[in-house]
């Protein structure tokens, strides 16, 4: 019965030749020759794992592949080593047959003399069909190779090598020889120090590191990383991975084994290296970033698109789990600067390694879908697009981002070869090597041709024969965490499988898989606070679900715009923080989804909860957006857990103690438990109420106006001076103003109406009629309702429509002169809308005793401009000196506390009006240094912790701008200053951070603790925050957490 076999060898080619393209492949041989010669030529082949039945091409690793870290028993090991010594002597590396003949019985001889009786696996059969016995027995020892053999020998295995395409260079292949390194320490110390030399700048040389062999019965030296230069891999709470998912069991085992993460965990974290010696523990080594710096990923003709992106790589592949086996001795080398899994012998990258494979898997860092956004391709979601729409899109980012790579390490001066020249080089060696032996080089054209296709031309060589020589390059039995954890009595608790990544993930050991519900925290703001409701939520959740296996599986925050509707299931849960905007109106990222639900463009059927996050300071449109997604998820099929909750900012902001109740509320709701009695907490009347909420008026004052400067254009900034009494401020606080009416339009009002103007109102606090209709009443508005003139005779009994649209003081004109004789006044004023606030950020700090020589008790704003708004534009075009406001100052305690933090550094990013705190900020800062005669300058700075501003302005408020920050930057507050007026090029201030060498800087600031600072629109603010999150490699926000303070404005008009 004859022996299974390939079916290649069976005469599968034979014949067939002419079938391949002639102008690829020329002169072939016949397959029977070629294999003939073969065999001449390497008489001790290793298994390729095919038969007859079965062809393993496909695999990563086969199942009877060699592999290093086996006992051998001793017949085998004197194969190969008379194999590989009948090698050197056909190299002339022996000069005699009396030579080689000679070194042959010192060799044996040295074998036995080392080998010992122990078990070893013995292999049976071939392939799938193999079958490896436990058996005692001869275990082969080692021989001792000198310098000149291994460096031979370890070229020879590159050659061999059948998945790498870069094997033209073995000759060039260098030996770092460090057989006399036995320690775990000096192992890291030598490996960093000679990787050094071999990268040499960026000019790579490829390099094997080699370490003692392993000996009978011992694991040998090995190392924990299965790279030399690699990412970290977090798995978060909410089955995120942030980094690189191949490598999420090494971090995890790594930082057991006591590595400290940087403070501000990223995507881009490389991993210390974890050297382990034989008979020793593991020692970890922290690579020098600045020796091995990582490649921006960059791109000539979408610079900010790939800037934006923040992708980068590591400067070369350097395998460290991979070894040797040369003449039956097995080495396992701590580090070669040449392979990955994919070629594993190269001393540099080839493009698609990095941008078709590490970057562009959906399995590792998935950044296609990241690319199309940025370019502008399409901003919806790629699965909603038909499969051939989706396959173009993804081609051309591929496209992109690997003609990206190319150029950023030819930039960098990092050594890199291109598909299509790395293919050309591998056909010309290839075909050389036939004209020169009559055979072909091994090769794998699974893992051999680059993954773009038929466009290279190495995809069209398919008839190079798949065998596989000795010397050769193998993978480690032995996984060196496991061994260390086996070594120390561990084991591993958790039932798990392995995934394609080889990634341990937990299995449930219920006999059936049932799909957990999900719970999806989402929300919509122009500002901060409802993100900040988000997180404090979801650790709730995340807590509750690792305490309850039947909970659920939380989900990441997401705003609701960018909620994937399609993936909600009935059973599953959308609990909404929705924010109000000062008229009421969605959000912008939460518009999307609003009108998706209005326009039944999708439906949502799952069960939500809403909690409202609004303002009593703005009644007539208080927690509007709440109320609408509430009765639109309804009307779409949705099902409401509870009626939603509504907060009031004016009195808590922001709203822990009901927001803490709603979370309470919400868990008994999904646990089904009563978690004890709930905190009694002021809940705001309900929204529909007839009873109008009283007006409080104890809290606003009068303030006069003392200058106006500035404001030279139609959209320019204004500082204006107000007079505020004996009344004091903290420093980057707020001030809510209403604009007054006009004098005269009141006297009408009062006098169309018949009414004395010192008359009381009791619903306001006790003020006049005519102080509310004067700094209270928005009489530009019609009534909200004409229920108080119900009684009154008009003709046609009814109320007449027109009366209902017009202004108040038109529809006044209309009333009858004795109209008090049916309606009360109180309920005519309490019909009529207020004057929506103001609100501003104070640019002033009350300390301050600048050159202006302002006293204490005065205030200063800047205030943007807006064409025909009510303050910015004709109130202060038409105010004269000692004009009187209605003001309220408020205190923003999460501003206060940034203010007195002067031994954190600062980043602040400001743009138009929002540098208003940003100066109270700095007079703040400047008084502090002047009470301390800690004076300093750009060669001496502030001895405290310095400031990073970016800001942009309009080129016309430049004056302003620069008045601001005049007195801190002489006084060397700022390390680093970065002004951007506008421009006809339409460079933003927010992209300057990506300026050469800023983003390092930026990254190590916020690492050493630094707070953020944002004021700015909410467009602006988000492009800011995207752009630092690109530097950093993660959601800055979620970074930072508390450390990351926005405050994000609308034009107040």
């Amino acid at each position: 019965m004859s022996s299974p076999s390939c079916p290649v060898v069976n005469g599968g080619f034979q014949g067939d030749d002419s079938a391949e393209p002639p102008h690829i492949i020329s002169s072939q041989p016949s397959a029977g020759n070629e294999f003939m010669r073969i065999t001449t030529a390497y008489p001790n082949l290793s298994s390729t794992g095919c038969t007859a039945k079965f062809c393993q091409s496909g695999r990563m690793k086969h199942t009877d592949e060699e592999r290093v870290g086996r006992n051998q028993p001793l017949d085998a090991i004197e194969k190969d080593a008379v194999d590989f010594l009948h090698q050197l002597r056909q190299a002339g590396m022996i000069d005699s047959e009396q030579a080689l003949k000679k070194r042959i019985q010192y060799v044996i001889k040295e074998i036995k003399t080392n080998s010992v009786t122990a078990r070893y696996n013995a292999c049976n059969g071939v392939g799938s069909d193999s079958v490896r016995t436990p058996t005692v027995g001869i275990v082969g020892g080692n021989w001792s190779q000198t310098s000149q053999e291994l460096e031979f020998g370890i070229r020879l295995a590159w050659k061999h090598s059948r998945k790498c395409i870069m094997r033209s260079e073995y000759k060039d292949l260098r030996l770092c020889d460090l057989r006399h390194i036995t320690t775990s320490s000096a192992m890291a110390k030598e490996l960093i120090a000679n990787a050094q030399v071999a990268f040499n700048h960026g000019e790579i040389r490829p390099t094997v590191f080699v370490f003692p062999p392993r000996r009978p019965n011992e694991r040998g030296p090995m190392i924990w990383n299965p790279q030399l230069f690699s990412f970290a891999g977090y798995a978060e709470d909410n089955n995120d991975i942030l980094g690189d998912p191949m490598n999420v069991e090494l971090t995890k085992a790594i930082i057991e084994l006591g590595w400290k993460p940087p403070r501000v965990r990223t995507k881009w974290d490389m991993l210390p290296l974890v050297t382990m010696a034989q008979g020793e523990d593991p020692v970890i080594t922290e690579i020098p970033k600045d020796i091995f710096p990582c490649v921006p990923i960059q791109h000539p003709r979408y610079r900010l698109a790939f800037d934006k992106l923040g992708l980068r790589w590591v400067p070369s592949p350097a395998l460290s789990r991979l070894g040797f086996t040369i003449g039956g001795v097995q080495w396992t080398p701590g580090s070669d600067l040449l392979p990955d899994t994919a070629s594993p012998f190269m001393g540099w990258f080839m493009d698609a390694e990095i941008g078709v494979r590490n970057l562009a898997d959906t399995f590792r860092y998935n950044v296609l879908p990241q690319i199309i956004k940025q370019l502008g391709l399409f901003n919806g979601e790629l699965d909603s697009l038909p499969d051939f729409e989706r396959l173009a899109l993804l081609s051309r980012a591929q496209l992109e981002l690997n003609f990206a790579v190319s150029y950023s390490f030819a930039k960098a001066q990092v050594r890199m070869i291109d598909s299509l020249s790395a293919s050309e080089v591998f056909s010309r060696f290839d075909d050389e090597h036939l004209a020169e032996n009559g055979y072909r080089l091994p090769s794998d054209p699974y893992w051999l041709a680059p993954p773009q296709g038929s466009i290279i031309p190495l995809w069209h060589r398919g008839a190079s024969p798949n065998f596989q020589p000795k010397p050769m390059i193998c993978h480690h039995v032995q996984d060196p965490i496991k061994t260390w954890r086996r070594e120390n009595g561990q084991s591993d608790i958790e039932i798990s499988h392995e995934s394609q990544l080889n990634i341990r993930l937990e299995v449930d050991s219920a006999p059936s898989v049932v799909r957990r519900r999900r719970l999806s925290v989402a929300f919509c703001s122009s500002g901060t606070v409802a993100s900040k409701l988000c997180k404090k939520l979801q650790t709730l959740l995340c807590h509750a679900a690792r305490t309850r296996p039947d909970f659920g599986c939380v989900m990441p925050i997401q705003t609701l715009n960018a909620l994937k509707k399609s993936k909600l299931r009935p059973d599953d849960v959308l609990v909404v923080i929705a924010s109000n905007t000062r008229q009421g109106e969605m959000p912008q990222n939460g518009q999307e989804f609003a009108h998706g639900l209005e326009t039944d463009k999708f439906s949502v059927k799952c069960s939500f909860a809403i909690f409202g996050n609004g303002s009593r300071d703005y009644a007539d449109t208080f927690n509007h957006t709440a109320i609408n997604l509430d009765r639109a998820l309804r009307i779409g099929g949705a099902a409401s857990l509870f009626d939603p909750v509504f907060a009031d900012t004016a009195v808590e902001s922001p709203p822990w103690r009901i927001f803490d109740s709603f979370c309470e509320k919400l868990l008994e709701s999904l646990t089904g438990v009563c978690r004890g009695p709930r905190n009694t907490l002021p809940q705001p009347a309900p929204l529909r109420s007839p009873a109008e909420p009283l007006l409080d008026t104890a809290s606003w004052f009068r303030a006069h106006i003392q200058h106006v400067i500035g404001g030279v254009s139609e959209q320019g900034i204004k500082r204006v001076q107000l007079d505020i009494g004996s009344r004091t401020y903290a420093t980057m606080s707020y001030l809510s103003l209403l604009p007054p009416n006009a004098e005269s339009t009141v006297q009408a009002l009062l006098s169309n109406l018949n009414i004395k103007p010192d008359e009381r109102l009791h619903f306001a606090s006790g003020i006049t009629v005519e102080e509310f209709f004067r700094f209270y009443a928005d009489l530009k508005q019609p009534f909200k309702t004409f229920d108080w003139a119900a009684e009154i005779p008009f003709q046609g009994a009814a109320v007449p429509e027109e009366l209902m649209t017009l202004p108040i003081l038109e529809a006044v004109a209309g009333l009858p002169t004795n109209w008090q004789h049916w309606a009360a006044l109180e309920n005519l004023c309490c019909a009529v809308p207020r004057i929506q606030p103001r609100k501003y950020s104070i640019a002033s700090c009350p300390s301050y005793s600048g050159n202006s020589g302002r006293k204490g008790c005065e205030l200063e704003l800047l205030v943007q401009q807006h064409a025909g708004g009510r303050f910015s534009d004709i109130f202060l075009s038409m105010t004269q000196i000692s004009s009187t406001l209605t003001c309220k100052i408020e205190r923003a305690t999460h501003l206060e506390s940034m203010a007195g933090a002067t031994d954190r550094p600062l980043i602040i990013f400001a743009t138009g009006s929002g540098v208003a705190p940003v100066r109270g900020l700095l007079q703040h800062r400047t008084e502090l240094v002047r009470q301390k005669g800690a004076v300093g300058n750009s060669k001496t700075p502030y001895p405290h912790a310095p400031i990073t501003l970016f800001s942009g302005f309009k080129a016309e408020d430049q004056p302003l701008v620069r008045e601001a920050l005049a007195d801190a930057e002489q006084l060397g507050l700022f390390d680093l200053l970065r002004l951007m007026p506008s421009n006809l090029e339409k460079r933003r201030a927010q992209d300057m951070v990506f300026e050469e060498g800023l983003g390092l800087k930026l990254v190590e600031k916020i690492q050493d603790n630094a707070l953020v600072f944002v004021c700015a629109k909410p467009e602006a603010e988000s492009d800011f925050c995207g752009n630092l999150s690109a530097l950093l490699g993660r959601d800055v926000k979620d970074a930072l957490g508390e450390r990351y303070i926005a405050d994000i404005y609308q034009p107040a008009v």
